[in-house]
């Protein structure tokens, strides 16, 4: 954790793309890495800095590629990384799909009969 990062890491965390995606099918929800991109808030953590390799037309094009196209639409609902191979992706799509990849999960053992929970947002929409 960073001080002054709550805001950024709060969004990506909370799953807010998946309620989005499960709530209004005609809205298409993704939650993407944009890369490392030297900003205000790389700048302050010296140990990353050389990491900062990531250009933000990175980020744009791969916005623009999960709004413009049809192909992106496995993607709704899902979090995704501008650096990761569109064509490989695409490619994997039928497993991302069926397996629920690239969505987050709070798996664990909560309970002293050692019941496993693994809730969806789907899930707990109907609970």
């Amino acid at each position: 954790m960073f001080r002054g990062s709550s805001s950024y890491i709060l969004t990506k965390l909370a799953r807010f793309n998946e309620f989005i995606a499960l709530e209004n099918p005609n809205i298409h929800a993704v939650v993407f890495h944009r890369g490392s991109v030297m900003t205000p808030i790389m700048e302050d953590l010296e140990d990353f800095k050389l990491f900062a390799l990531d250009s933000p037309e990175l980020a744009g094009a791969f916005a623009v590629y999960l709004t413009r196209t049809e192909r992106a639409k496995f993607l709704n609902g899902k979090y995704a990384s501008v650096n990761w191979d569109v064509e490989e992706l695409e490619a994997r799509r039928e497993d991302i799909v069926s397996k629920g990849l690239f969505t987050e999960e709070l798996k664990g053992v909560f309970s002293s009969v050692n019941r496993a929970f693994n809730l969806s947002p789907a899930d707990i929409c109907t609970l």
